[in-house]
């Protein structure tokens, strides 16, 4: 599988990601059917599914005037380009996932096209699932492509070079004045582990498991995806023996 960088895109964050078990880089595990269509999921690894993210162009979309074809922003995935228009993050119980579409040529495809997002709303619900934008005209790579098939990827473990220990440390402990850890895991015992050699941080309060995180080095920052409860970890070592405890913070509104 080759996945290149994409093109203008924004940063994203990882952060509230489940990660699905991953044995090979990439594989289809799902195909659904709506309206005649076939939905295909495929399983990426984080770093791969990343960049499927960062391919977001709804809003780009969103700005479209009159029938003048949007630029995309776009990713190469499997030998195809692709766009995608939405992301869901995942949370503690579900996985991250992309509704992402393969961009064909405009001269090579043989399905009926659509020019504005307004023209694909009058078939909602009608002969195509509402959000199906397969069938609409954008650019692209600089020419014009149709939004073909669409695929929803699935995140899974990273495949990257563990993160050090040290540094994930480091990267908790300044993300503790933030979000949920500032208001939920105050007096949360913080306890280190290893899954499949990566960092894991687990996080408890009053014997009940609040979250278990891993964190991973991506091209432009440190990220972390939600592990579930019951995944087998292995004990990390720290130079302290001793559980942590979360760092106390004045009161303040957390950023989610």
């Amino acid at each position: 599988m080759q996945t290149t960088q994409c093109h203008s895109t924004p940063q994203l964050n990882m952060a509230g990601a489940c990660i699905a078990a991953v044995d090979d880089e990439a594989k289809v595990v799902e195909t659904v059917v709506n309206f005649g269509k076939v939905k295909a999921r495929q399983l990426l690894t984080a770093q791969a599914w990343e960049l499927l993210a960062s391919a977001y162009s709804a809003d780009i979309l969103c700005e479209q005037k009159g029938d003048e074809p949007v630029s995309v922003r776009y990713t190469q995935h499997g030998g195809y380009l692709y766009t995608t228009m939405a992301c869901t993050y995942g949370g503690l119980l579900s996985t991250c996932t992309t509704n992402s579409y393969r961009l064909i040529p405009l001269a090579m495809y043989m399905g009926k096209t659509y020019q504005s997002h307004t023209e694909l709303r009058d078939e909602y619900d009608v002969s195509r699932e509402r959000g199906n934008q397969s069938g609409l005209v954008v650019k692209a790579a600089g020419q014009l492509m149709v939004m073909a098939e669409r695929v929803t990827f699935v995140c899974g473990m990273p495949t990257t070079t563990p993160l050090e220990l040290r540094k994930a440390v480091e990267f908790n402990t300044s993300e503790s004045r933030y979000g949920w850890r500032a208001i939920f895991a105050k007096e949360a015992e913080i306890t280190w582990w290893t899954y499949q050699g990566h960092p894991v941080v687990r996080y408890r309060l009053n014997d009940e498991e609040i979250r278990t995180f891993l964190f991973w080095q991506s091209p432009e920052q440190i990220k972390h995806i939600n592990l579930p409860a019951d995944v087998d970890l292995i004990p990390a070592v720290l130079a302290q023996e001793e559980p942590q405890k979360a760092v106390k913070q004045p009161e303040q509104i957390g950023l989610f």
